[in-house]
């Protein structure tokens, strides 16, 4: 998963307070108009101005009579202060169905990522597979055909040696595929949290999406071999994890490491 998720999560809350709703309203008289005709925002408009209006009038009136402050401006101010509560709480109020509609809009983009991610995940895992059984095929009939020679007394030496450097290529282009297989699973699982490497929450999902010849190796033994992985902070690093997939495709494909 993209790091730039968790950004914009913040992002967006940090624009739907109200208090930054009203900061970027007054950047520009172009934002300050949208702002005001917006039909959102017409209960705060018209309490605000209300409120601005009872405020400059109690101001005036205490300024005329040089300091005065009986107990019906006591009131006057105190229903004042009841207004400006008033306007700002219908602006909280529309500043959190902004940023509802905000993480909507944005865990609707992730689940578009997520499930194009897993897409490729699972296309690459199909290759994968595909290519191992025809390896498979392949080193049937190299076997076949080396029986055959010794069987008929033929010296192949060098056409042997060519099926063979061409098997061990496929070989090797097959465990290049299962490491950036094992890359990408990493990969979308490691930056859920918007933070480098692994923990050991993430390597337990990483281990349930692994392909079944690795979820064999890892069975029963995923907080064993992150600790063993990990060492002293408990986090795998990126090469860290390399480390970790070449040992699990040694040990899926122990012929290719003799």
């Amino acid at each position: 998963m993209p790091p730039s998720n968790e950004k914009d999560r913040k992002e967006a809350s940090a624009k739907a307070s109200p208090f930054q709703v009203v900061i970027d309203a007054t950047k520009s008289k172009t934002a300050l108009t949208l702002f005001v005709t917006n039909p959102k925002n017409y209960a705060f408009v018209a309490s605000a101005a209300v409120s601005i209006l009872a405020t400059v009038y109690i101001a005036f009136h205490v300024s005329c009579d040089l300091g005065s402050f009986g107990a019906r401006t006591e009131f006057a101010v105190f229903c004042v202060g009841g207004l400006w509560a008033g306007t700002f709480s219908s602006l909280f109020t529309v500043s959190i169905q902004e940023s509802i509609n905000r993480f909507r809009a944005l865990n609707g983009r992730l689940e578009k990522e997520i499930a194009g991610l897993g897409t490729e995940v699972d296309k690459l895992e199909e290759t994968s597979k595909q290519m191992a059984k025809e390896l498979e095929q392949f080193d049937d009939i190299r076997k076949q055909m080396e029986s055959c020679a010794a069987d008929a007394g033929v010296e192949v030496t060098e056409l042997f040696k060519q099926t063979t450097g061409v098997f061990d290529s496929m070989k090797d282009v097959q465990k290049q595929q299962e490491y950036a297989l094992l890359r990408k699973i990493a990969a979308d699982i490691e930056f859920m949290d918007d933070s480098e490497g692994m923990t050991l929450k993430e390597f337990q999902r990483f281990c349930v999406r692994v392909p079944a010849q690795y979820k064999a190796i890892l069975k029963n033994h995923e907080e064993e071999t992150f600790n063993e992985i990990a060492g002293e902070d408990h986090i795998i690093s990126y090469d860290e994890l390399g480390v970790l997939f070449k040992k699990l495709i040694e040990d899926c494909h122990p012929e290719a490491g003799q």
